[in-house]
């Protein structure tokens, strides 16, 4: 029982209990000094009557001690969270204690009256010395902040102890007390920003404090402490100007449980631009009234046009000075992701993206690492940012941007994103580069082994000094077709199997093999370069295999063709092997490879229980298209 107390629950529940306390106490004092001429038997009915006024009061009240209480509930041991909380209370006891004098047919008699305007300017003091003592604490210790805490709370509070002595007259003092307190508050702030100067995480909460502060209780300074303050009417009604606190405690409330820290400093600096561009708007219209007797619709439109033409163009510009950050331009972030993705060594690579990333945000480290996810991510409350490894670039942390004076945030975080997937998308291209290449040098070295080799074995065998010229002239001829990729017309398939068979007659010859060669089919068919190419190396390297390995006494080479497909059989008499102990050279994996390009098959067949070897290859062809184009 006793833990369920002490639970979260349990103290916000005894803090919703003393507001709705206070809230029934206001009602009262509403119902106590309601006179009216119209006869109501509603008791609800003075509540209903009163105007904005009343309710902004409350709910300003209400609103800013049910944010402070919340937070102080769930971290009820943290300081800095207990003065909020007491900040709030506060600002419940100044705001409801002038919420029944003013309401709407309500006289109090004037022993009401007196304490709950005291009450009033108490609770408004002990706001400033709350708030001057938090902004002495918070986000860092200042120097010197105890004594300054006790100067603070014993200068006002003695003074204000003072006020509320003496007669009730003497209670405006209260408004010069608050003024004095903003100022304090200010020069909290301006020092929390100068302390915090090589820590960005503090100084985002500094500045978004401060500015909280600023704009919230400035407002009601500014409409109504401290024109009483210097003798003037206020500009608006002061509960009216009660509402800006409600600013003040949602400004606080995310500044003090760090709520997106990494944003906090960003964020401040567009309320400070819009508020600005509001304020500035305003005293122009004041001025060019008073100062050049402007009817209010030319005034307005002259303040316009200055803020349009003047301070917007110009905010940018403000925006960068106040960061310190010079962005790159589009398209020089992506020139420079291309060059790191098409640098040829990975190790340069890796230099080259860290270098961007360096010249980009400007990190005081960056160090690789091992793990990590597979997207950027910030953490470390905006202090890293993780960008995931790509194909050979290790991930990497970057930690303190801007030379340790900012936090990386969404903006950061997607511009990154866009980093990676350009890279990615580069480095696609570029194994796309390097498989052709590849694929290219295979195919080069490939041709000149089934091509060249076969034709200068058949030099070196070759008696004839004038056909071993020949044939060196043919495997030139030769080089020059794998080079240019054999990018000629089609050639009619009589015409390459009349090339090939004198070819294959001349190396067999040379070396004591009988040759028997057929041809059936149609052999106009015209034959593109890849598949004349493809029946040049397999019939040369099959020829090149039966010299090397059959020891056989003959050959035959029978050869089908028609509009659609192309046969080659190749066999000889030699001793058989047995295909199990068979392992593929250059030679049987190049012809393999080649016509499974094409959309060909290859089949070899031997058994060493009899003799003989054959070799079954099948090309498709089509209609002045190679054989892959074909197949496809």
């Amino acid at each position: 029982m006793t833990n369920i107390l002490f639970t979260p629950a349990a103290r916000l529940g005894v803090l919703i209990a003393i507001a709705g306390a206070a809230l029934l106490t206001v009602f009262a004092l509403v119902l106590h000094g309601w006179v009216s001429e119209a006869e109501t038997e509603a008791f609800i009915a003075p509540i209903l009557a009163q105007d904005l006024r009343f309710w902004v009061q409350i709910v300003t009240g209400l609103g800013a001690y049910m944010i402070s209480a919340w937070l102080w509930a769930l971290r009820p041991s943290d300081p800095d969270l207990t003065l909020f909380a007491l900040s709030g209370l506060c600002t419940l006891v100044f705001t409801f204690s002038v919420a029944p004098p003013g309401g709407v047919g309500v006289h109090l008699p004037m022993s009401l009256l007196d304490p709950l305007y005291r009450i009033n300017g108490a609770g408004a003091s002990l706001f400033g010395i709350v708030m001057t003592v938090l902004l002495l604490r918070y986000p860092v210790r200042l120097p010197g902040h105890g004594g300054l805490s006790l100067i603070a709370v014993l200068g006002f509070g003695g003074w204000t102890v003072l006020a509320l002595a003496g007669p009730l007259e003497g209670l405006m003092v209260i408004h010069s007390i608050t003024f004095l307190e903003m100022l304090c508050m200010c020069a909290a702030v301006i020092a929390q920003y100068i302390v915090t100067r090589n820590r960005p995480k503090d100084r985002a909460l500094a500045i978004w404090l401060g500015i909280s502060i600023i704009i919230g209780s400035g407002i009601f300074i500014a409409l109504v402490a401290a024109p009483i303050a210097l003798g003037f009417p206020p500009f608006v009604d002061e509960r009216y100007a009660f509402s800006s606190f409600l600013l003040v405690y949602v400004g606080l409330a995310i500044g003090l449980t760090r709520y997106r820290l990494f944003e906090l400093g960003e964020w401040a600096f567009y309320v400070l631009f819009y508020v600005s561009a509001a304020l500035l708007l305003i005293a122009l219209d004041i001025a060019l009234v008073f100062a050049l007797s402007l009817d209010a619709s030319a005034s307005l439109g002259v303040s316009l046009l200055v803020v349009a033409l003047i301070y917007l163009p110009s905010r940018d510009l403000l925006w960068r000075r106040f960061l310190q950050r010079k962005p790159m331009e589009e398209h020089t972030l992506i020139q420079s992701v291309i060059d790191v993705a098409f640098e040829a060594s990975s190790e340069t690579r890796a230099q080259k993206w860290k270098h961007l990333f360096q010249t980009l945000y400007e990190p005081l480290e960056i160090r690789s690492t091992g793990h990590g996810g597979s997207e950027v991510a910030i953490a470390d409350d905006g202090a890293s940012l993780f960008v995931p490894a790509t194909t050979d670039i290790p991930a990497m942390v970057l930690q303190h941007p801007w030379r340790g004076r900012g936090l990386f945030g969404p903006r950061h975080k997607r511009s990154a994103d866009h980093l990676v997937d350009i890279m990615r998308r580069a480095e696609q291209g570029r194994r796309a580069y390097d498989l052709g290449a590849a694929e290219e040098r295979t195919r080069i070295a490939r041709d000149m082994h089934d091509n060249i080799g076969s034709q200068l074995l058949s030099a070196l065998h070759s008696p004839v000094a004038g056909r071993k010229d020949m044939m060196i002239g043919q495997a030139l001829s030769d080089l020059r077709d794998i080079i240019r990729n054999a990018n000629r017309p089609g050639l009619p398939a009589g015409e390459a199997l009349a090339d090939l068979r004198a070819e294959t007659a001349e190396r067999f010859a040379a070396t004591g093999i009988d040759l028997s060669w057929s041809v059936t089919g149609d052999e106009t068919i015209s034959l593109a370069p890849e598949t004349a190419l493809a029946l040049r190396s397999l019939i040369r390297e099959g020829v090149s295999n039966i010299i090397r390995h059959a020891t056989a006494r003959s050959a035959r080479i029978d050869v089908a063709c028609d509009a659609d497909h192309l046969a080659i059989e190749i066999g000889n008499d030699g001793p058989g092997f047995d295909m199990a102990r068979l392992e593929d050279g250059t030679g049987l994996r190049s012809m393999r490879e080649r016509l499974s390009g094409l959309g060909g098959s290859f089949e070899l067949h031997s058994d060493p229980r009899s003799d003989g070897t054959t070799l079954l290859a099948r090309l498709t062809l089509g209609t002045g298209t190679s054989g892959r184009e074909a197949a496809e």
